[in-house]
């Protein structure tokens, strides 16, 4: 299995439930208008002549049609490139110079630095605009409007690589970490059957949804969850909106959980997990975010 065919079962699950929704509760997408979005994000990239492993980097905030974006591109057979929109351009530069990146999708929010990064990438060829900005790039609802019809891509193999994520950075330059189809569905099955919940997951995404903050929104689409999109760690906005849409899961980098874990006791009582992303977490902080959740994961 490849991690689209998990995804898509989301949609065919719940195909009208929501998908993409505001932190105030609001919906973006229903599964089955979110999947469209990505069917005419992956056929815009054949037309345009996508090559089967080419690397996309999708630099945006956290943003439903920027997510869209990210599995487009896994779905059209492509490598989506992860990068960090909090880092600076030079940072994202040299990651993407690292992997060869081919192709740029950005947010009109970050048009100020899309000179500085193609000058530093002369590898990108192909650069879309989700919404206008500075630039006069092509934006993506022209790009998606002129398409062909959506065509899934044949022999997909789950070995293929679906995304090159970048280290941290704590033993030197970032390498690039590459993660194949199975290796994404193993991980969602993981977190899904762990779990268990009686209910379609709710996952508070707050940290950079182009990074690590949206691989753990895959078990959420692949059980037909919500995806709840706020752009930037606030704790009293994320402990509000987590009693708001009783939420069950979050996913936070060791300053932003510090943050949130130090702030006043919030009534929690639909959380499930709470992911932590960092290699070794010190027992104080360990019991601090279990006041977050009762499954900590590391």
């Amino acid at each position: 299995m490849n991690l689209i065919d998990y995804i898509d079962r989301g949609v065919r699950i719940r195909p009208n439930a929501p998908c993409m929704v505001r932190s105030d509760g609001s919906e973006i997408y229903t599964h089955a208008s979110f999947s469209r979005l990505t069917e005419q994000i992956a056929a815009a990239l054949h037309t345009d002549g996508l090559a089967p492993g080419e690397r996309v980097a999708i630099y945006s905030p956290n943003d439903a049609d920027a997510f869209a974006c990210v599995i487009g591109v896994i779905r059209a057979g492509g490598i989506w490139t992860a990068v960090n929109a909090a880092s600076r351009p030079i940072e994202i530069a040299a990651f993407l110079n690292l992997v060869g990146c081919n192709r740029l999708i950005y947010h009109a929010d970050l048009s100020e630095h899309i000179d500085e990064l193609l000058q530093h990438v002369p590898t990108i060829t192909s650069v879309i605009s989700i919404g206008s900005g500075q630039r006069d790039d092509l934006a993506l609802d022209t790009w998606i409007a002129s398409a062909d019809e959506y065509r899934p891509p044949h022999g997909r193999n789950p070995e293929d690589i679906a995304v090159l994520a970048p280290t941290g950075g704590t033993t030197g330059t970032p390498k690039a970490v590459p993660a194949s189809h199975r290796q994404l569905v193993l991980m969602c099955l993981a977190h899904n059957t762990h779990l268990a919940e009686p209910e379609p997951p709710r996952y508070v995404c707050a940290t950079p949804m182009t990074h690590a903050a949206g691989m753990a929104a895959f078990p959420v689409l692949a059980e037909g969850g919500q995806v709840i999109i706020h752009r930037g760690v606030n704790a009293p906005e994320i402990f509000g909106s987590i009693e708001r849409n009783r939420a069950t899961r979050i996913f936070l980098p060791p300053p932003r959980s510090t943050h949130c874990s130090h702030t006043r006791t919030y009534y929690t009582r639909t959380f499930r997990l709470c992911v932590i992303s960092c290699l070794r977490l010190p027992p104080s902080l360990q019991s601090a975010s279990l006041k977050l959740s009762t499954s900590l994961a590391l």
